[in-house]
């Protein structure tokens, strides 16, 4: 063969490949503005709303709290708890048995960094307070219901 018909092929095989590909990139909009139509498995939608189901009844996640009790008096943990909800209101407080002793952990936090901060606000009031890892609740989001 010669160099001739072999661009001649060539050029062919190239007008025929941009004719298909033009044809695999052809889309049919909607008619709405802005309209989206997905087409997909069923059982994926039921498993996302399982998850987000699962995720509302869970609301805790690994995370970290202030400790500010620990000791075997049920009364001296209440009173405790009791003095650190006057003076922080805004932070919640929860008290917890674990035999012999009981606990007053507080505040919700994500990261340790977030403790950190807290820690040194009511290291004046509590200071043998210290950080630990718990399970934390997720906070209230503004879209969330009461």
């Amino acid at each position: 063969m010669n160099l001739n018909c072999l661009n001649k092929i060539s050029s062919i095989f190239l007008m025929f490949l941009l004719i298909l590909c033009s044809n695999l990139w052809a889309q049919t909009m909607p008619i709405g503005k802005d309209s989206l139509i997905m087409n997909g498995d069923p059982r994926i939608t039921k498993l996302q709303q399982k998850y987000v189901e699962l995720n509302k009844i869970k609301q805790s996640s690994s995370g970290y709290r202030v400790q500010i009790h620990f000791g075997n008096e049920r009364e001296k943990a209440k009173e405790i708890k009791t003095k650190f909800l006057q003076a922080f209101p805004d932070i919640p407080a929860y008290d917890s048995y674990q035999s012999p002793n009981f606990r007053v952990r507080v505040g919700d936090y994500r990261t340790k960094l977030e403790a950190n901060k807290y820690l040194k606000q009511i290291s004046g009031a509590f200071p043998s307070s210290f950080i630990v890892n718990d399970n934390i609740k997720y906070p209230k989001l503004l879209f969330d219901e009461p």
